[in-house]
């Protein structure tokens, strides 16, 4: 009684607790109400989000202003030198755009404020994870400033500044992107009262890691210039670098040329480094004058750092200046197709016309399903997307990331898909049928054995329904012996009948009671071999046998010997002495009545 009012209990408070949870299941909060910091407008008053007549939802503000609050603290860790509190502030930078991205998708805000805040922020979590990534960098080369310094390898130490100072250089162009981008993030976030404080805080302190590396490289440029001066005193050798154009533009070739003054050899081989990130090598020439050229292909835009060094020697470091320019991205689908593969075709090219290699566009249809494709050589690119029945909208989108080229979208295209499925050829299910079988039989048998060994034998002991004469024999319903094997080389065995006969008992010890009941049934399907050949007898189960025994004067007792038969056989249970000695009694009196007959 104690355990059911303990599971009543148990249900009534998970009943309440499913109830609790009820309306933040429809309404999940992904998002903090409560800035640690300071609050805003929606925070003091979520009221105000009704009154706002932008075409969203109430999450988008706070997510919105989340995106905001989080920059400040993300620039301040990586000023301060801490890159895991910084790692930690990106990782909750970038969770906040999976859910502006399904709210985006949810409201169908396409060129809408929403979408532009977003793709703003997205760039700026780019920038702002180049940034840490940077000065990460950074900091392991000063580490190798101050080894170099301490094994008096001047070399490896102006190397290590001239890496130093492309660095710097990438640190200061992605000032330039985050600075740009400051208009759009300001224009939104003043139109619907959100909180700035945090975002101009971000751009305050990348600026102050701009100029303190700025400062830097101004000392080391000068402790630079002194190295150089004493490798040359001491070696008279010295190499000589020069840049053209100083600007250049995808698929642009930039030639760096030089002389190397050297009291060695002539021919001997020197380095070309851009950003310590691209090196090529070539062999000076007999007057000691080398060149490269460099193809503008995958590489960002900006200022790049260009040094070339033979051994210990170095040239003075100089730069070139990669533009961008802006894409062309088409996209070809058909209107309608009668498939559910379509073939999408496209192309990628610069303002100028020049084809884009090798560059990856992503395919987006439905907004939020996308698939990749790379251009070829000739700027095209082609796929195939699987689309159920129904009208789609589908995109190309080139990022443009890490490529001097602008990011482009093709125009949204419309495609109807209608297709009919195959009819599926009917089958037999001939293997579902055969595994119900097998599991039917095995469940049938194990429920018999279950039965048997509880005892159950009300289900088997046959009831004794009327003769064709009125009299009253036993009947098992189904269970029928079936016939005897053809080929049984086991002799003919001879029990007499009773209990108290030295030859049953040993037949019974060694075989058991059914199996000596089996050799009874065999001795008598002998005794009327003259009215039935034995082979046929054989042949037929209980039932067929006592039906071709029709008209015989023991049909009756043989009718009523079977089906106690069929009991012993198949029923559950150990057998009791009463029975045993009832079926012997029985068996015997059959074969008298068959061997009277066969004498008479």
């Amino acid at each position: 009684m104690k355990r059911r009012w303990v599971l009543l209990m148990v249900v009534i408070i998970s009943l309440v607790v499913l109830s609790a949870l009820i309306p933040s299941m429809q309404k999940p909060e992904i998002y903090k109400k409560t800035p640690a910091e300071y609050t805003t407008p929606f925070h003091t008053d979520p009221g105000l989000y009704t009154k706002s007549d932008l075409n969203s939802s109430e999450s988008s503000f706070l997510l919105m202003q989340d995106m905001l609050d989080i920059t400040g603290p993300l620039t301040l860790n990586i000023r301060i030198s801490d890159p895991e509190s910084a790692a930690e502030d990106l990782a909750r930078y970038r969770g906040l755009f999976g859910s502006m991205d399904k709210l985006v998708v949810k409201i169908e805000m396409s060129q809408s404020d929403l979408e532009e805040y977003l793709a703003t922020h997205k760039d700026n979590e780019k920038i702002l994870s180049d940034l840490l990534n940077e000065t990460q960098d950074l900091s392991r080369l000063k580490e190798l400033e101050i080894q170099f310094t301490d094994q008096d390898k001047p070399g490896s130490y102006i190397s290590v500044i001239y890496q130093e100072s492309a660095i710097r250089n990438r640190i200061s162009e992605l000032y330039k992107r985050y600075h740009a981008n400051r208009e759009v993030v300001n224009t939104t976030a003043s139109k619907y009262g959100l909180n700035t404080t945090e975002y101009e805080a971000s751009l305050e302190n990348f600026a102050a890691i701009v100029g303190k590396e700025a400062e830097n490289q101004m000392v080391l440029n000068t402790q630079v210039t002194e190295i150089k001066k004493a490798i040359a005193n001491q070696t008279k050798d010295f190499l000589t670098m020069e840049i053209s154009p100083q600007e250049a533009r995808y698929r642009d070739l930039v030639t760096v040329r030089g002389i190397l003054k050297s009291a060695k050899n002539r021919l001997q081989s020197v380095t070309m480094n851009i950003d310590n990130r691209d090196s090529t090598e070539t062999m000076t020439g007999f007057s000691g004058e080398y060149e490269f050229h460099y193809l503008i292909n995958k590489i960002p835009p900006g200022r790049h750092t260009v040094y070339v060094s033979n051994g210990g020697i170095f040239s003075n470091p100089g730069s070139f200046t990669v533009i961008a320019v802006n894409s062309v991205t088409t996209l070809t689908v058909p209107a309608v197709s009668d498939k559910p593969s379509v073939n999408i075709t496209g192309s990628l090219y610069t303002n100028q016309g020049i084809p884009v290699i090798d560059a990856p566009v992503t395919i987006a249809w439905d907004r939020t399903n996308t698939t990749d494709v790379t251009t070829g050589d000739d700027g095209k690119y082609t796929t195939v997307i699987t689309l159920p029945n129904g009208n789609h909208t589908v995109q190309a989108i080139f990022q443009g990331v890490g490529y001097p080229i602008n990011p482009s979208k093709s125009q949204v295209s419309k495609i109807s898909v209608n297709y009919q499925e195959p009819a599926k050829e009917k089958t037999f299910p001939w293997l579902p049928i055969a595994v119900l079988s097998v599991a039917l039989v095995i469940s049938s048998g194990a429920a018999v054995l279950y039965l048997r060994r509880r005892g159950v034998r009300s289900f088997f002991r046959p009831e004794i329904p009327d003769t064709p004469d009125g009299d009253t024999i036993a009947t098992t319903g189904s269970l029928e012996e079936g016939p005897l094997p053809e080929n049984d080389d086991m002799e003919d065995l001879e029990i007499q009948p009773g209990l108290g006969h030295g030859g049953f008992e040993q037949k019974r010890k060694e075989l058991g009671f059914q199996d000596v009941a089996y050799e009874r049934y065999r001795e008598i399907i002998t005794l009327v071999h003259d009215s039935i050949p034995l082979s046929v007898a054989r042949s037929l189960t209980t039932r067929e046998f006592v039906e071709l025994c029709q008209g015989k004067p023991y049909y009756q007792v043989l009718w009523s010997f079977i089906s106690l038969y069929e009991w012993i056989r198949y029923g559950p249970g150990a057998l009791k002495r009463d029975d045993e000695t009832r079926f012997m009694d029985e068996s015997a009196n059959l074969i008298d009545r068959i061997r009277g007959d066969n004498h008479s």
